[in-house]
């Protein structure tokens, strides 16, 4: 499950502000293992994305995705979810 996927990597990454309304800032450990941040919805649908950025924080537009609950999956190099975390658009 969703923590196992964290526990193995001992990767960890907050998203600000959840609920969120038009960016999300990522911080926390973004360097090394991830090269893709991908968004998707509950059912998988991916809305963005895009490079990681190998630095202690990134910002995300989201301001074109609808209201929701999402996904952010932290991708490797070899396209395994690294880390997953939940957060919420609500404007």
């Amino acid at each position: 499950g969703v923590a196992g996927i964290t526990d193995k990597n001992h990767l960890s990454i907050e998203i600000v502000p959840n609920p969120a309304q038009d960016v999300i800032a990522l911080q926390g450990d973004l360097t090394g293992k991830t090269s893709i941040f991908e968004i998707k919805d509950l059912n998988g649908k991916v809305f963005l994305r895009l490079n990681a950025i190998c630095e202690k924080s990134q910002t995300i537009a989201v301001g074109t995705l609808p209201n929701g609950t999402y996904l952010l999956d932290a991708i490797g190099q070899n396209e395994e979810v690294l880390y997953r975390k939940r957060f919420v658009i609500a404007r």
